[in-house]
This record gives C-alpha cells, structure tokens and sequence, in this order.
C-alpha cells in the first residue's frame, strides 16, 4: 500500500520512494512496508509476471464484459481537443477523416 499512495502522490523514480515513506505519513499508515530498492524490485518483479496478468484480465473481463465481450486500452491516446486525425476512410459512398485505434 506504502509504494500505491507513493506512485498516486509522487512521480518520482521508485529509488526515491524509502526517502518519500520516511518523511511521510504513510509510514504511519503502513508501519510494516518493506520499502527497501531490494523489496520494491521483488514486487515489482512479481507483479509484471504473466500469470499474474492473466489471473487480472480473466477476472476483469468476466465482471464488466458480455461473452462476446472486447475492452481496448487507450490509454497511451492523447485527450485533447485538437487530436490531429490519422488520415481520410472511404466509408458509407463518402471520404471521412478518422482515427486509428
């Protein structure tokens, strides 16, 4: 939780995060975080394995999805109002601009 409410507050580099917790109230809140380089490379090492990745999307799909159901990341998309259009699309007899996804 210590290295959740770091990522949420700061943006800094995870070698920071001891510095951050010990100046902080999180290590009130979370007295027993292991929050050594060591410790946060092991988290972090477990938490990008695959499995748990597909244990994740498994459970994410079955909860806000239909059978048939299909979720796209757009997260690296930019959000903003002059978003410059990909290129033109013949669709329905007429040329449109558009996006791709």
């Amino acid at each position: 939780m210590s290295l959740l409410y770091y990522r949420i507050l700061s943006k800094n580099a995870f070698n920071h995060a001891s510095t951050w917790y010990n100046g902080n109230y999180a290590k009130i809140l979370c007295k027993d975080a292991k929050i050594k380089s060591q410790d946060i490379s092991l988290f972090l090492k477990k938490l990008g394995s695959e499995k748990l990745h597909q244990r994740f999307f498994e459970k994410y799909m079955n909860e806000y999805t239909s059978d048939n159901g299909i979720i796209i990341d757009s997260t690296e998309l930019p959000n903003e109002i002059d978003f410059p259009l990909c290129g033109c699309g013949h669709h329905n007899g007429g040329i449109e601009k558009e996006t791709r996804v």
